[in-house]
């Protein structure tokens, strides 16, 4: 009876382990179902999302989403970092990404910095999401808002 028990207790460990691990993992699913859900599809070229990151030594991944709407035309970067203290200390050393994104709570801690963009629907988890066209940034953030 004590080895059932000692048995059951690894195994609800390690169950617990295996949600609390999968809980960190990356958001990058959740934007792009989200950017599909409204007419995206992902493009294999990145050189527009790569010159953003070439400006700084912190991990980031880049993605590239298109949509084409008759003449209107729209480029979505998403950038997934590896922690939310990545994502700010980017935002803090990439001169070209600050003048994307203004009127963001840049103070005080790597938390509140992540609140500002996600409340503003610019980022979800440990991805950051920036629209190309303004025409279609309500749309994309209230996806990303919604993810």
């Amino acid at each position: 009876m004590k080895k059932f028990f000692k048995l059951t207790a690894l195994l609800v460990a390690v169950l617990a382990m295996t949600f609390v691990l999968t809980a960190c993992g990356s958001s990058f699913g959740k934007v792009e179902k989200a950017l599909e859900g409204i007419g995206y599809e992902k493009i294999e070229s990145t050189s527009a999302a790569d010159s953003y990151t070439s400006e700084t030594d912190v991990p980031v991944e880049a993605a590239c989403f298109k949509k084409v709407d008759g003449l209107n035309t729209n480029v979505v970067i998403v950038l997934e970092f590896e922690a939310t203290e990545d994502m700010k200390e980017f935002y803090t050393d990439s001169e070209a990404f600050r003048g994307l994104i203004k009127d963001i709570q840049d103070e005080g801690s790597a938390e509140e910095f992540h609140k500002s963009l996600e409340d503003a629907g610019l980022a979800k988890g440990n991805c950051l999401v920036f629209s190309i066209n303004p025409l279609e940034h309500n749309a994309v953030t209230n996806a990303i808002k919604n993810a």
